[in-house]
């Protein structure tokens, strides 16, 4: 009787023994697949934090070489503007001296 009782408990500590292996490595996944979840989590977040930002530089670089664009524009326009004005300058003072030279060789 004493026999058949301590075979009974061994088998059901091996039962108990096999059963927590069995739940252990389901554990073990789950915690696991959690610890991942979390830190792919983070790791997400600190993606969208850094594409958030790599978005806004890049708009802000667009809008300064738009500005530029504008700037070089103007630029470019005064200059022609200047040029024209220093071509009707020279005109003119070759037209001046020109009438000078006439007039002196009148006197």
């Amino acid at each position: 009787m004493n026999d058949m009782r301590r075979a009974i408990e061994q088998k059901q500590r091996e039962i108990d023994t096999m059963a927590n292996k069995m739940t252990l490595p389901i554990d073990t996944d789950i915690m696991r697949m959690k610890i991942q979840k979390d830190i792919e989590g983070r790791h997400r977040i600190e993606m969208e934090q850094k594409q958030y930002e790599v978005d806004r530089l890049a708009e802000q670089y667009y809008e300064g070489k738009r500005q530029l664009d504008v700037v070089k524009t103007q630029l470019d326009t005064q200059r022609h503007e200047f040029e024209k004005e220093v071509a009707e300058l020279k005109e003119k003072g070759r037209k001046e001296a020109s009438d000078l030279m006439i007039e002196n060789q009148s006197l």
